[in-house]
């Protein structure tokens, strides 16, 4: 069974949406909105009713949280490289190239 690519993304965004409103409150060059915490809330609503409806590959656990991690480790990199201040993005974007390949071979990115 395959892992399903609308769960991975979901997972994405919540990462994504996640580290942006924890960032809202940790940095102060940000200015405060409050659309990044409904995002977080809607897509952390639709990832609770796509895995208690439908039935997942043993896999796509590990999967959505390498996605989750991939959405906030990238925001923070993006948000380093916005603001260099803050401290060095290198660490955080070999991870998420590394999160992202390897999402890439198990998803089946690399046969031919």
């Amino acid at each position: 069974m395959k892992v399903r690519k609308s769960l991975l993304l979901l997972a994405f965004i919540a990462g994504l949406c996640g580290n942006a409103s924890l960032a809202l409150f940790t940095v102060p060059e940000l200015k405060f909105s409050v659309f990044p915490i409904i995002a977080f809330v809607l897509a952390i609503m639709q990832l609770y009713h796509l895995y208690t409806e439908k039935d997942l590959s043993e896999d796509s656990p590990l999967m959505s949280v390498a996605a989750f991690l991939l959405g906030a480790l990238g925001y923070s990199a993006m948000l380093r490289a916005q603001f260099p201040d803050i401290g060095s993005n290198l660490v955080l974007l070999i991870i998420c190239l590394f999160i992202g390949l390897w999402l890439m071979f198990k998803l089946g990115g690399f046969k031919r």
